[in-house]
């Protein structure tokens, strides 16, 4: 097959949108209810249009192979369009056309046509080379282009898959975990009644006095029954822990990310270290006592049916169900006290990091006399939380399972002083009352774990909450100007105030920003300098007003686009050195795994604003770990990292806050002169 070929079954690029709502609708992704056309944009923000999600992937040479066989279905990118790969049957891809026919092709085949450009440019050298060898030249050649080009990218693919901001239930339902749910229950009922019609059997020849072999047998055979349904059981256990916990995970961590800027900046390290140890909470403790729970739920159904067929009948149903009812009540009574009682234990937490990320000066500025005051109020108050909740859960633990051995009997009292019940029909109830007692227990055991792990999602919540947000989309406004004048940013009838404050930060701010302008934004503290900033480069939305980027609002580009176009680098006190390698803190912004030409451009910059001597210092160079457990900074070199890394990220409009404030003037000019000569445009806020 030619590479001509394969083209013909390319889409056009502003068919993209298109092809990512077919892909939707075929796979059942839940995008793609309407067909999308969107042209503008990258292949993720069309997809973001269309309700799915488009994660970009670079094929690398020697991985061509594995990407292919994984990627289905996906969007691969060539010098015509785009490839739809819908899905892979053996050792085939099946491709959809633009007029949505189907083609099955080799992945051999495909691959090799993706290798061709490299090998047919750049191994003329090897052939030359191996021009005097006559048996296994080809082989040969194979692992030597490999060698050669195996991190060499040929190519880019993007993979289409649900969107995380559908619904939690949706994305369990996705791996398995509803038929898995239903297996498990399935499962366990079927133990159960195998288990009751065990004891059945063996209890009714005891009974009967006929202990023969035959009942044995039965008896027998219904217990060896239980071992491959237990172990069913067990397997299938391990399979929901093991998705729900992944889609748990998966969840939060897009949660995380997409939490609005202002509000991680306002809670704080230590509350979101708290919420760290709450999402781990809601894992092992629903896995730890959902189960349990679960398990004491079918038991005490099964347990009511035996019930009802003993010697008690609709008296000890009744007294079971009027049981649970006051299991209830004591379960709500034990999630206040723990939802207390987890509130002064985060509170400790948040306490605790927030002191520690100010230790130095505390020691400096704040009386010894006072250092514990807080710290033992939060203490006394955990101490209180923790004896109520003792105290109740000591209740629970005793008195739910005596309390129904204790009722049971009282059920099965009238029956035995009349004596009108057979022996079966007593041992009926006895053994419905010893089975609700084992669920009782199993109940016990596992709700203090079912409601710590309901009051842990309380504490998380926000961010699932906030990986279900749905971006603005909105239709595009076009600026007058914007096409004729060069215009990059424009700002009309800004306002913007901070939480409920009757006055506004900014009010009636208006500008325009053109392609090759440096204009510096001057002002006393306080004046909204950095509100501003922030507001440019979409990390804080305005109250009212019309903020243009390319002609486009904000909500057409998506917060991803805007971002990708503005680069701020915020206040020194704003930003940060993350404990990795330098390349990493330089390139974050930009393209990670790096490619060779950003790993070249990044030394460059590196030169022009100054840091090639400490380049020159630092052992492993670009790749040296640097931050809190690695190579320590000065104030000047990681003001300069933070410009390096803005302009790395080739925006359309580079933003500084007060970027110079920590630069000598030799390194002062020189940085500023690298900027000027780097940014497409500029705004550089500084004090008067």
């Amino acid at each position: 097959m030619q590479k001509s070929e394969l083209a013909r079954l390319a889409w056009p690029s502003n068919r993209v949108g298109e092809a990512i709502a077919f892909v939707a609708r075929e796979h059942g992704l839940g995008g793609g209810e309407k067909e999308n056309s969107v042209a503008f944009g990258d292949v993720e923000a069309v997809a973001e249009t269309a309700g799915v999600e488009a994660e970009k992937v670079r094929m690398l040479y020697r991985d061509v192979d594995a990407v292919l066989s994984t990627a289905a279905p996906a969007l691969i990118r060539i010098d015509e369009g785009f490839l739809v790969l819908l899905r892979n049957r053996g050792r085939a891809s099946v491709f959809v056309a633009p007029d949505l026919s189907e083609t099955r092709i080799e992945r051999s085949t495909v691959s090799s046509i993706f290798r061709e450009a490299v090998e047919s440019s750049r191994s003329g050298a090897l052939d030359r080379l191996l021009a005097t060898i006559s048996s296994g030249r080809d082989a040969l050649r194979r692992r030597m282009i490999a060698e050669r080009f195996g991190e060499e990218q040929i190519g880019e693919c993007w993979l289409i898959r649900r969107s995380l901001r559908q619904s939690f239930w949706r994305h369990l339902v996705d791996g398995g975990v509803r038929a898995y749910v239903f297996a498990l229950t399935a499962t366990h009922v079927a133990r159960y009644v195998i288990f009751v019609l065990a004891w059945a059997v063996i209890g009714r020849a005891a009974l009967e006095g006929k202990p023969d072999g035959a009942w044995l047998v039965a008896w027998m055979l219904l217990l060896l029954l239980l071992v491959p349904i237990h172990y069913i059981a067990s397997s299938l256990q391990g399979l929901v822990a093991l998705s729900c916990g992944f889609v748990l995970r998966q969840r939060l961590l897009y949660g995380s990310l997409r939490l609005d800027p202002e509000q991680l900046r306002t809670d704080g390290a230590g509350r979101h270290l708290a919420r760290v140890f709450e999402g781990d909470a809601v894992e092992v403790l629903s896995r730890s006592g959902g189960f349990l729970a679960f398990f004491a739920l079918i038991e005490l159904a099964i347990a009511g049916v035996v019930l009802a067929a003993g010697a008690g009948g609709l008296l000890h149903v009744v007294l079971l169900i009027g049981w649970t009812l006051v299991i209830t009540v004591m379960t709500i009574a034990f999630h206040r006290l723990y939802d207390g009682w987890s509130s002064e234990r985060l509170s400790l937490t948040s306490e605790l990091v927030e002191r520690m990320v100010g230790h130095r000066t505390r020691l400096v500025q704040e009386p010894r006399s006072s250092w514990h005051n807080d710290e033992d109020r939060l203490l006394e108050n955990y101490a209180g939380a923790s004896i109520r909740l003792d105290r109740s859960l000591t209740w629970i633990t005793a008195a739910i399972p005596r309390g129904w051995i204790v009722l049971a009997l009282l059920g099965l009292a009238p029956s035995i002083l009349n004596g009108q019940q057979s022996p079966g029909a007593l041992a009926i109830s006895l053994g419905g009352t010893v089975l609700a007692l084992q669920a009782m227990k199993r109940l016990a055991t596992g709700l203090p774990d079912v409601i710590g792990a309901v009051v842990a999602w309380k504490k998380v919540a926000p961010l699932s909450l906030a990986a279900s947000q749905p971006r603005d989309r909105h239709s595009a406004i076009v600026s007058e100007t914007a096409a004729g004048d060069g215009t990059v940013f424009d700002a009309k009838g800004i306002v913007f105030r901070y939480g409920n404050r009757a006055e506004p930060v900014l009010r009636g701010c208006s500008f325009r920003v053109r392609t090759g302008e440096r204009i510096v934004l001057e002002g006393s503290s306080g004046s909204g300098k950095s509100t501003l900033a922030s507001i440019l480069s979409g990390a804080r939305l305005p109250d009212t007003g019309l903020l243009l980027l390319d002609g486009f609002d904000r909500a057409t580009l998506g917060s991803d686009g805007w971002r990708r176009r503005v680069v701020l680098a915020p206040q020194f006190h704003e930003n940060h050195v993350l404990s990795e390698s330098f390349a990493f803190n330089l390139l974050m912004g930009r393209n990670w795994p790096p490619l060779p030409e950003d790993w070249r451009e990044a030394e460059e910059l590196c030169e022009e604003l100054g840091l090639g001597e400490l380049l020159a210092r630092m052992p492993a160079g670009l790749s040296q770990m640097v931050g809190e457990t690695g190579w320590r900074l000065s104030h000047g070199e990681q003001s300069r990292l933070f410009i390096a890394r803005a302009l790395l990220q080739n925006s359309e409009l580079v933003v500084l806050d007060e970027s110079f404030a920590a630069l000598d003037p030799e390194t002062l000019q020189r940085a500023i002169d690298c900027v000027v000569r780097r940014a497409p445009a500029l705004v550089v806020i500084a004090h008067p």
